[in-house]
């Protein structure tokens, strides 16, 4: 579900609401309505660029400013975070 589609000057991505898919327009959710991600990597590396914002099953990303938007099904970020953390020497287990 990772990707976009153009109608004119407006980029749409798909989402998922109770099983339904539905294009969204990405620039019309403000950016101060979205989850920044900044931080620090554990190598150190400063990171503030990302945000995301979380529609229905769906998580929409951008991966920075004046990005395009990719969106994500909540459950497929999950796994992949896992993966990429495990990845890393990270343990990662579910929360009680």
């Amino acid at each position: 579900m990772n990707r976009q589609q153009r109608r004119g000057n407006i980029r749409l991505v798909p989402v998922s609401i109770n099983g339904k898919l539905i294009q969204v327009n990405a620039a019309a959710i403000a950016k101060g309505d979205c989850t920044p991600h900044h931080g620090q990597t554990a190598a150190g590396v400063k990171v503030n660029s990302a945000r995301s914002y979380d529609i229905g099953d769906s998580s929409i990303v951008w991966a920075s400013d004046g990005a395009p938007a990719t969106s994500f099904l909540k459950t497929d970020l999950e796994v992949f975070a896992k993966q990429k953390l495990e990845a890393l020497g990270f343990q990662v287990t579910k929360p009680q």
